[in-house]
């Protein structure tokens, strides 16, 4: 298996981790606020989404976010997706519908997608400025998947922690 390859299985296995997490979400488990300092699955889910456009568009691409070039903010109801520069607020005190946000993960997949098709090993040692410094396109492919994953389990234990069942496996 190439690097190519490796990164477009270990993608769709994000997608599916990702999707498990998500599996049976409704707008009143997406808007639960937890106890302490805990994010409420809303500002998680829209700072993972967030979180890829900006890595693949943005960074990798040198592209405005698929958040910007399509409205999102208007659609989800939130400024901006949480993340370094801001937004956490709004998302902890905001709240939104699991439609718009699972529209918005829609065209960021679709525009990941787009953008992975292409995907060569050249373009994998191309280097970025990334959070911390200089990386490879392949680095930072690799810590968006490993963030999306990271997030899923964020989310399934969010979803216990209101007696629903996370990732179902």
């Amino acid at each position: 298996m190439n690097a190519v390859d490796a990164i477009w299985a270990q993608y769709e296995a994000t997608r599916r981790l990702s999707d498990a997490a998500l599996d049976g979400i409704s707008d009143e488990i997406l808007n639960w606020v937890p106890g302490n300092e805990a994010n409420p699955i809303r500002a998680v889910l829209v700072h993972v989404i967030g979180s890829e456009d900006r890595f693949i568009q943005t960074v990798i691409q040198g592209q405005p976010m698929v958040w910007e070039t399509q409205g999102w903010a208007t659609r989800v109801g939130l400024p901006m997706p949480p993340g370094r520069g801001g937004g956490w607020d709004e998302a902890k005190a905001t709240t939104v519908s699991i439609e718009p946000i699972m529209a918005y993960a829609q065209a960021v997949r679709a525009a990941t997608e787009a953008y992975l098709k292409g995907l060569t090993e050249t373009e994998l040692d191309r280097k970025v400025q990334w959070v911390g410094g200089e990386r490879t396109v392949g680095q930072a492919i690799g810590l968006c998947l490993a963030q999306t994953a990271f997030h899923a389990g964020e989310i399934s234990a969010l979803k216990g922690m209101q007696g629903v069942k996370g990732i179902p496996f």
